[in-house]
């Protein structure tokens, strides 16, 4: 696994979000203003909906742009066998009948991106898996919501 690299498609996937969120602002902002959303009597609110709707992807748009931010602040750690998990860790555990999932604990969570037909998802230390993850190490068994899981590699 190639953890620079697997940051770097994390990194482009949210930097595309953006650019998503940032054209349907747009979008959304321009058909505020089109002559077509004029009201046409006083219970027309198309105009109005139109520019709550611009507004409310340019809040996301924001907060994803901190939090593009704040993941550029972070730097990759290399862990070996005896290292305790932290932000950067790239840990692979094994799961019911040795099915073994890849997480890579950062600051934001929630993307999946596949390398080499291998699926990695990003979790913040918050969630569940990553609160239990924190501090653990390679060959220990972590507990989440009643379910065992054994830590096979950290990277």
């Amino acid at each position: 696994m190639d953890k620079n690299l697997i940051f770097k498609m994390i990194m482009e996937e949210m930097k595309r979000n953006l650019q998503v969120l940032v054209d349907s602002a747009l979008e959304a902002k321009e058909a505020s203003t089109n002559e077509e959303s004029k009201p046409e009597n006083k219970y027309d609110t198309r105009g109005l909906e139109a520019s709550y709707l611009a507004s409310g992807q340019a809040q996301r748009a924001q907060q994803l742009k901190e939090k593009i931010f704040y993941m550029e602040q972070v730097q990759l750690k290399t862990f070996g066998p005896k290292d305790p998990v932290t932000i950067s860790a790239l840990v692979e555990l094994e799961m019911d009948q040795g099915l073994k999932k890849w997480f890579f604990l950062l600051p934001i969570g929630g993307l999946t991106v596949e390398m080499n037909g291998v699926s990695v998802q990003s979790m913040t230390q918050e969630s569940p898996i990553g609160e239990a993850l924190v501090n653990s190490f390679v060959d220990d068994e972590i507990e989440v919501n009643g379910k065992y899981f054994l830590i096979t590699q950290v990277l």
